[in-house]
């Protein structure tokens, strides 16, 4: 089972007419994937593995945070 990667790109949230919104990707121009090679072991892909797995999860927090937030601007407008 192959896991994906978390791409170069990131996007950008934003807040509009109490909506999350989402900006169109960023990108970084000096960033060559030939840049740097070196001959993976088990344990560097094990430990790969499980940082992209932290930084999914905290991608993920941080959307749902900014989600929640959006619903508490809504409600406290509502009152």
């Amino acid at each position: 089972m192959t896991k994906q990667r978390p791409s170069i790109n990131s996007s950008l949230f934003y807040l509009k007419n109490n909506q999350l919104c989402k900006t169109s990707t960023l990108t970084n121009p000096s960033y060559q994937p030939t840049s740097v090679s070196y001959k993976s072991s088990k344990s560097i892909h094990g430990l790969q593995d499980q940082v992209d797995d932290v930084v999914q999860i905290t991608r993920n927090n941080l959307i749902l945070g900014l989600e929640r937030g959006v619903k508490l601007d809504v409600l406290e407008n509502r009152t």
